[in-house]
């Protein structure tokens, strides 16, 4: 069906219906209200949204087309340049511009304009650069009206990685997006919630959220200094203090040298975690990975509570798993005597 969708928008948009398009796009983005099936959202949140970003992109060449041949430098005419500024855009061009938005402000179901109205977030520099930040604001704003909690960290996931092609963004944007998933986190425990996931466990359940929660982590990490993860591991510690999913997270997306610096820390914050919705060896395997490749500041204390966790654990698979990625750390600090 989806495939399907994919192929309707463009052969729409080639035949130049326009409405039918938007239509389409629309019929797409209400799918990603439907969290049936949970654990194949991940999945079905990057087929439409790639069929989404197809949408946003005609949008824009369309405006660059309809902008060329009609752009005055001095006395000539040109086309667009790449890095172009709103005073070069005709204003033929801006008026369908503001047509495409005004249609999508008229979308009455908020996850649908949410998403439309992000797909095509790149084509207010054919109005004023200024709008497009404030746009971001105003849609990360807009998913704390998601209700379901799953479905309002996807929206989030999909802002920040519109919002990573903006040039010069606002990192206070993706902070804020992050900072209200871990809101979201403690609604994931609620009766609400689990009970309408009857046929899904919890730990099955808090999964799906990981690849989104990922990306939104990394794209808040990348060239990120050690002082921003000391402050998201403060606001970890206030609003999501025992979610092991999203301290997994944080110690994969930013630098194995940041982390190896807070060992001791992460382990304490490892021990609080809820067992029953995210596997705490799984954890201990993270920061061996991030071990394995920068040195902390005490290695004895830090395997010596590693060693006292192994040694607890009863499951041959999940011992495995963990033991091997310590094997380098513990090669590089340990003599052959110690490790007998």
């Amino acid at each position: 069906q989806i495939e399907q969708l994919s192929q309707g928008l463009v052969q729409a948009w080639n035949e130049d219906q326009r409405v039918k398009a938007l239509k389409i796009a629309i019929q797409c983005s209400k799918l990603l209200v439907d969290i049936s099936g949970v654990q194949f959202y991940p999945s079905k949140f990057v087929l439409i949204t790639d069929i989404l970003d197809t949408f946003g992109q005609l949008v824009y060449d369309r405006l660059v087309v309809k902008s060329d041949n009609t752009v005055r430098l001095g006395s000539r005419s040109a086309s667009l340049p790449e890095n172009f500024g709103p005073e070069m855009v005709p204003e033929s061009a801006k008026e369908t511009c503001r047509n495409w938005f005004y249609k999508i402000a008229s979308i009455r179901e908020l996850v649908p304009r949410l998403y439309v109205e992000a797909a095509i977030l790149n084509c207010y520099s054919f109005l004023n650069k200024g709008e497009l930040t404030q746009a971001l604001k105003r849609l990360t704003l807009m998913v704390r009206g998601i209700g379901n909690p799953l479905v309002a960290v996807y929206a989030r996931c999909y802002l920040c990685r519109v919002a990573m092609s903006v040039p010069h963004i606002d990192r206070t944007l993706l902070k804020e997006n992050f900072y209200d998933c871990l809101i979201c986190f403690k609604q994931i425990y609620s009766w609400g919630t689990t009970e309408e996931l009857a046929d899904v466990d919890l730990a099955t359940y808090v999964s799906v959220y990981a690849p989104a929660l990922d990306w939104i982590l990394q794209s808040l990490a990348q060239h990120a200094p050690d002082s921003l993860l000391k402050e998201i591991l403060d606001k970890y510690t206030k609003e999501a203090g025992d979610s092991g999913l999203v301290l997994n997270s944080i110690m994969s997306a930013f630098k194995p040298e940041f982390i190896a610096a807070h060992a001791s820390y992460f382990l304490g914050l490892m021990a609080d975690c809820n067992v029953k919705a995210f596997p705490k060896h799984l954890l201990y395997r993270t920061l061996g990975l991030c071990l394995s490749t920068s040195e902390p500041t005490s290695p004895q204390d830090v395997w010596t509570r590693v060693w006292r966790y192994l040694g607890s654990l009863e499951d041959t698979q999940q011992y495995v798993a963990c033991a091997e990625v310590w094997l380098p750390f513990v090669a590089q600090h340990f003599t052959s005597r110690e490790v007998d």
